[in-house]
């Protein structure tokens, strides 16, 4: 019960800090959520029903579902709830306390790389490089 009332103070302050921001990142976690959510629960059911159930999976599957579903939505309304919170508050942060390194350390990537190293990036940029890097 006090893990649910500092949940809500932690949510309720990121909403009255950034109401925009917090609205916002609601709506694109709660699609990111709706999309990926089913696809993972079929999954480890159906994992857990055959690594469990040797004899009955899909009497596994719906024992399983029944016995633990009101757990399990708890448990993802709290991550939902903190990830928008967190989120949010990790926005916030430079509108709050801006950084004050940010100039100094853009001038020292500058010298250390004899050029701004968002420029070496982009030469190293090709077709090729890019498949290897991100697959």
């Amino acid at each position: 019960m006090r893990l649910a009332f500092f949940l809500a103070i932690y949510v309720v302050c990121a909403s009255a800090i950034s109401p925009q921001s917090f609205f916002h990142l609601t709506l694109v976690y709660a699609q990111k959520f709706a999309t990926g959510i089913p696809i993972l629960f079929v999954a480890g059911v159906c994992s857990a029903a055959l690594i469990y159930g040797r004899g009955e999976p899909t009497r596994y599957a719906i024992d399983l579902v029944r016995a633990r579903w009101r757990g399990c939505l708890l448990v993802l309304l709290f991550f939902f709830a903190s990830l928008t919170a967190y989120s949010t508050y990790k926005m916030a942060i430079p509108s709050v306390v801006p950084f004050f390194a940010d100039n100094w350390l853009a001038d020292l990537d500058e010298w250390l790389h004899g050029t701004a190293p968002w420029e070496l990036a982009h030469k190293l940029d090709s077709n090729m490089w890019s498949i290897v890097v991100f697959n």
